[in-house]
């Protein structure tokens, strides 16, 4: 996607601080990456600048498996972390894009989740310990390998989802859950027009779903999901569907776990890709999500990916629309969301109209903060620039 002075591989962190070194004492700009699988996140670079990959620092530096924590490289994907976990019955619960190439840092840069972040979380939550390689090529640290620790500025949630703006992420230290005995789930055939009596069962229902996701592409479908042990997920499947049949949801489908499985990760594929014109993800109180998506698709030709209890809402453009059609859409969804009290971010755009759009709305305060943020710990705006809220 984008054109580079030069691309460096370090085999070492060491390696990498020089490097870093050598950059910046000529006032190069840089940009950390891993696979390159999310790099259409975020704005355009506004200078020239030189790939360090960190694909060679993936191994595995220490697993306690009897603590649940696990410390790793930042470029160890998650398909290669996840086969290490399951040897122990353990897993990092968070849904991300295309595991088999997806990094660890890449995916903490950019704060990516799935279906799952209803009931489990999302990595901002399993995140314990951070380091990093900052603007003057030193290693620091935050954090460390024990799930309580609360000493000093929480750096781990900050780096989470700042797009590789504040630092190179080298190692992470990850809490960890054991693997369920059983995972099941209903699919439900859903029209918009249905969305605000489901959401009325699903805030009364007795069971503790982990998914509640409704999307529009190719039909409009819900899923509702539960993991935990086996005699668990069976009442929960027997009374979920007894609620629906009480409610007038007569049509739904059962998943088994691979099927579960492979619908969690085709559905947090869509909502990262880089294949369309254009993607973005606007965030809601959960009360006003259905309200939006009602309001919305009376006109709005595209997709739609909804975590309903959490009030998020991924879209997608359908076809090959042209930049004019990009810029439009774009303004009317942008007043939408404001209109219903939400917060919009696009995700994927044409680069040709980046400077154009408003990526990340129309902001606040938290932007002032970020700045600051950015001006203090990167003051010469090495890493990343332009490609994080306003250019920074």
């Amino acid at each position: 996607m984008f054109s580079y002075l030069s691309t460096h591989t370090p085999k070492s962190v060491a390696e990498l601080c020089e490097k870093v070194c050598e950059l910046t004492s000529t006032r190069q700009a840089i940009a950390p990456s891993g696979n390159g699988t999310l790099q259409h996140i975020g704005g355009n670079f506004r200078q020239a600048v030189h790939q360090i990959r960190l694909t060679e620092l993936n191994q595995v530096i220490d697993y306690p498996a009897r603590d649940m924590t696990i410390t790793v490289g930042a470029g160890i994907t998650l398909k290669k972390l996840n086969e290490i976990l399951l040897t122990e019955g353990q897993q990092l619960a968070v849904d991300c894009p295309l595991p088999e190439m997806t990094t660890m840092g890449g995916a903490i840069a950019v704060n990516t989740s799935g279906p799952r972040r209803f009931g489990l979380g999302t990595l901002r939550d399993y995140l314990i310990g951070i380091s990093f390689v900052n603007n003057l090529g030193e290693v620091a640290s935050a954090g460390g390998r024990v799930v309580k620790n609360v000493a000093g500025y929480d750096l781990m949630k900050l780096m989470t989802g700042s797009l590789g703006t504040l630092g190179i992420i080298t190692q992470v230290t990850l809490k960890l859950k054991p693997i369920p005995e059983a995972k099941a789930a209903m699919i439900v055939p859903l029209s918009k027009m249905q969305l605000p009596a489901l959401m009325e069962l699903l805030n009364k229902t007795q069971t503790r779903p982990v998914v509640q996701q409704w999307w529009n592409a190719p039909t409009a479908e819900t899923m509702i999901a539960f993991e935990d042990n086996r005699p668990a997920v069976e009442w929960s499947i027997s009374t979920i569907a007894k609620e629906l049949q009480g409610a007038g949801f007569n049509s739904f489908v059962h998943l088994d776990s691979n099927e579960y499985q492979n619908k969690l990760q085709n559905l947090t594929n869509f909502s990262y890709s880089a294949d369309h014109p254009m993607t973005w993800k606007a965030v809601f109180r959960p009360s006003r999500t259905v309200a939006f998506c009602q309001h919305l698709l009376e006109k709005y030709e595209g997709a739609l990916n909804v975590h309903l209890g959490n009030g998020i809402v991924f879209g997608w453009l359908n076809g090959q629309e042209n930049d004019a059609h990009c810029r439009l859409v774009h303004t009317e969804l942008v007043q939408k969301v404001h209109q219903h009290g939400g917060m919009f971010t696009v995700l994927q755009h044409p680069p040709s109209i980046a400077e154009s759009l408003e990526l990340w709305g129309d902001g606040g305060a938290e932007r002032v903060l970020m700045k600051n943020i950015k001006l203090h710990l990167d003051p010469a705006s090495t890493f990343n620039p332009g490609r994080f809220v306003d250019g920074i």
